[in-house]
């Protein structure tokens, strides 16, 4: 049996980023450009060394393909079958070979949590060596990316719900961002469990995405289930690195009740607006406390029914909200609506106030 030292490892750059695999006796370097949108041609030089350790006197080096590999998983045979013979002990053997990756694997490539791949070739005769190196996906030169704005809603798109242990609850960040590069994000949560103080909250998954625009881009990305399993008001927030000055990071609330059979009862008062105002830029919407309440929940309703258009949940603490915090993109102008209040503590509605009627201009 002949057995072979072979050396093989590939340095692909994400300009100007670098890196090197040295493998037993040898080194192979290239520099690539894997775009994370259209094909590629990457141009590649494998180095190594043949040690004729039994004497054999020659041998054909021989690798059929090479192969990208994405989290684990092969995605892409690529490549033509490289060979060469060699008759020296000792002798340096070099390999050069373009290998085109196709739009559809780059894009497989800049989907990947963190945005890069594996590209691996087998080098044999009588026994197999291969060499790996990550291939970060190059994105251009057309500056940093930039974050300029988070939008935060629910799967339903609403920004505050209402559900029961165990259901499954996801947000949705729309990002808009500038330019290419690798997001670095964390979905955040508050439960109840925390201290409502505890701002930041506990990582509950980091983001590693591709973004790509040829000038300015959306991306939508969904949380993994949020925790339903602990009542009472949690909080979700999705941070970013790389931001566009101090942007504002939104804050989504949903309160975990441990089940929808009680019946509240009609005892918080409310202060303003008065029964049939009309919405304008002043309008505020404010409450007297509820002994015990854990958190608040305004809500605007078709008249009739118990469905709202838009709602706001508040922790505890607060009695009042401004207009400018509700959504109206879903009311219709010059129509009658309804609005309420609703207290919510220990996973049930402790009570609420009547219905009021208002008006939209």
């Amino acid at each position: 049996m002949r057995i072979f030292g072979l050396l093989a490892a590939l340095v692909i750059f994400l300009a100007p980023l670098s890196a090197q695999a040295n493998v037993i006796n040898g080194t192979t370097s290239s520099r690539v450009s894997v775009p994370a949108k259209g094909a590629a041609s990457v141009n590649v030089t494998w180095r190594m060394t043949w040690d004729d350790v039994l004497g054999a006197g020659s041998a054909t080096i021989t690798s059929n393909n090479a192969f990208v590999i994405v989290d684990g998983a092969t995605i892409a045979t690529i490549g033509n079958t490289l060979s060469q013979f060699v008759a020296t002990n000792g002798q340096a053997v070099t390999f050069s070979e373009t290998l085109t990756l196709s739009p559809a694997i780059a894009r497989r490539i800049s989907q990947a949590p963190a945005g890069s791949a594996v590209i691996r070739r087998t080098f044999s005769d009588g026994g197999a060596i291969s060499a790996t190196i990550n291939a970060p996906v190059s994105t251009g030169n057309i500056g940093p990316l930039s974050v300029r704005r988070i939008e935060l809603k629910f799967e339903n798109q609403s920004r505050t719900d209402i559900v029961q242990k165990g259901d499954t609850l996801r947000a949705v960040a729309d990002i808009s961002f500038r330019s290419n590069g690798l997001l670095r994000g964390e979905w955040r949560i508050v439960d109840a469990s925390a201290s409502l103080g505890s701002a930041r909250g506990r990582v509950i998954q980091k983001v590693r995405q591709q973004l790509v625009s040829s000038g300015e881009g959306r991306q939508r990305i969904v949380s993994p289930p949020l925790p339903t399993k602990t009542n009472g008001l949690h909080m979700v927030s999705f941070s970013v690195e790389d931001t566009d000055g101090n942007i504002t990071v939104p804050i989504l609330r949903y309160f975990v009740l441990e089940g929808r059979d009680n019946v509240p009862p009609i005892n918080l008062s409310v202060l303003t607006p008065g029964n049939g105002a009309t919405l304008n830029k002043e309008t505020a919407f404010s409450w007297n406390a509820m002994a015990g309440a854990h958190a608040y929940q305004v809500e605007i309703l078709p008249q009739g029914s118990d469905n709202p258009v838009t709602a706001k949940l508040v922790p505890g603490t607060d009695l009042k909200l401004s207009l400018s915090s509700l959504s109206f993109e879903d009311l219709a102008p010059a129509s009658l609506y309804d609005w309420r209040v609703q207290a919510l503590a220990n996973g049930k509605i402790i009570g609420q106030s009547e219905r009021y009627s208002l008006k939209t201009q």
